[in-house]
């Protein structure tokens, strides 16, 4: 790149996309599909979409790749209608989507949080005869995940199993985040074994959903297994898996060892609000108000602020 007077000159492809903006450049539909392709990995979806309406300009009309390219930016940007519509529109133009399209669109919407449109663009996609690969699956159980159907979850990572067989970590990882959030601690730590039958290696995301399953369970004892495994598979634990652990002992009347594993300095990490609060409401479950009075003091020399769910817990610890 050539300096002229101290100043950094535009890049030809910073150049190129000016021009097409300003309408004193035709591009051919290969190279509106290159744009809108780099405009994709920038995240600058709304100008991808204005390279599309450009690339209607040219010789040939834009054909399926280079809507594919437009829904990735809208994907990228978790912008699900209007990947929606882009797809929409590729049908309305007599072209014909591929799994890539059907694909790209189901993850805009899952990103975007609009779960049922992703299953319903997964159903679709066997529908038009359309062969859903590994990609599919890994997006329709994230959108299950998302939705909280954690049957629907595991029932596509064993559909997906059984006709792909490449089910990996963030797949698993999806499906055992539904199970945490339907508080099935059983099934989350079947997947977990499942996923190292698998001879794959366990994220720190996925145990910690898991031990967080384990909590809402009240399966107190799975949860400080699987704290201790993590650190046996070469994973540090975080404040947050340490906070799970700390939630299941409370929740199982273990309140000594939630305090102890809510003492994050010996282990190097920060309490977050959340860490006290565990703490406190497991004192509350068994009435212990001294160490719940503590934990208050301590929380109020941290500077966390405190909030009202961690107070309401020391007053009930106190019998009040």
């Amino acid at each position: 790149m050539r300096c002229t007077s101290g100043r950094h000159e535009p890049s030809r492809p910073a150049q190129q996309a000016a021009a097409v903006d300003a309408g004193t450049l035709a591009l051919t539909l290969k190279e509106c599909t290159a744009l809108i392709s780099a405009r994709a990995k920038a995240v600058e979806w709304a100008s991808a979409l204005r390279a599309l309406e450009d690339s209607r300009r040219c010789r040939r009309p834009p054909d399926t790749v280079a809507y594919n390219a437009a829904m990735n930016a809208c994907q990228r940007a978790r912008h699900g209608g209007a990947a929606l519509s882009l797809l929409r529109e590729l049908r309305r133009r007599g072209l014909r989507p591929d799994s890539i399209s059907y694909n790209t669109a189901a993850s805009a919407m899952s990103k975007a949080g609009e779960w049922p449109g992703s299953l319903a663009l997964f159903g679709a996609l066997w529908t038009q005869g359309l062969q859903g690969g590994c990609v599919s699956f890994s997006a329709a159980v994230t959108a299950c995940e998302r939705g909280g159907h954690w049957e629907g979850a595991l029932a596509l990572l064993h559909e997906m199993q059984r006709r792909c067989q490449e089910a990996n970590t963030v797949t698993y990882n999806a499906a055992i985040s539904a199970c945490e959030r339907a508080g099935r601690g059983a099934a989350a730590l079947r997947l977990l074994r499942a996923l190292r039958r698998g001879r794959l290696e366990p994220a720190l995301a996925g145990c910690g959903s898991a031990m967080a399953a384990c909590g809402r369970a009240m399966v107190w004892a799975s949860a400080l297994d699987l704290l201790a495994k993590t650190q046996c598979w070469s994973l540090e634990p975080d404040t947050a898996d340490f906070n799970a652990g700390a939630s299941a002992c409370g929740r199982g009347r273990r309140w000594r060892c939630a305090l102890q594993l809510a003492a994050l300095p010996r282990y190097g990490l920060a309490p977050s609000i959340v860490t006290f609060g565990a703490a406190i409401s497991a004192c509350e479950e068994v009435a212990q108000w001294r160490q719940a009075m503590g934990l208050l003091r301590s929380l109020a020399r941290s500077r966390l602020e405190q909030n009202a769910i961690t107070s309401s817990a020391a007053v009930s610890a106190c019998g009040c």
